[in-house]
């Protein structure tokens, strides 16, 4: 009952930290920074015989589709790094390991085991870059393959 409890209070902080990051009406937000990182693409005009060319260029002179998502990537990795601390040491009035420690310090154990030792072997820290790599997987073969076919044209 603890746990569910527990479980519950950490899912709605999360959800709130979530709702901050993704607001477009606060500094540092995700669509703010967004909006910055676009607004600083420069725009390339080539003209080659009767055709001209117009073409957003980014500081790294990736495509604008994979610099919009490796920002995107990078910025939500971030923000679930420190989510992960936060679950661990502050959500829900000390975190996971803050649950460990007040569970431990009622029981008797030999000086060989402490809660910190007992939680590094239950769990580890969620690779987050590899699932954000495949949940943008289908997106980033998509705006590939348009761009792609715009090239043809």
């Amino acid at each position: 009952m603890i746990g569910k409890y527990l479980m519950k209070k950490v899912r709605r902080e999360i959800d709130a930290s979530f709702s901050i990051i993704i607001s477009n009406n606060r500094p540092g937000s995700l669509p703010r920074q967004l909006k910055e990182l676009v607004d600083g693409f420069k725009l390339s005009v080539d003209e080659n015989g009767n055709q001209v060319q117009v073409q957003l260029k980014t500081q790294h002179d990736h495509s604008v589709h994979d610099e919009i998502l490796r920002f995107c990537k990078d910025k939500l990795n971030y923000w679930a790094e420190q989510e992960w601390e936060k679950v661990l040491n502050e959500y829900a009035e000390g975190g996971f390991n803050g649950l460990l420690n007040r569970t431990f310090s009622n029981c008797y154990l030999p000086p060989s085991i402490s809660a910190k030792s007992f939680f590094d072997r239950v769990i580890d820290k969620p690779n987050f870059q590899a699932s954000l790599d495949t949940s943008f997987l289908e997106l980033e073969e998509s705006f590939h393959s348009y761009e792609k076919n715009f090239r043809k044209q």
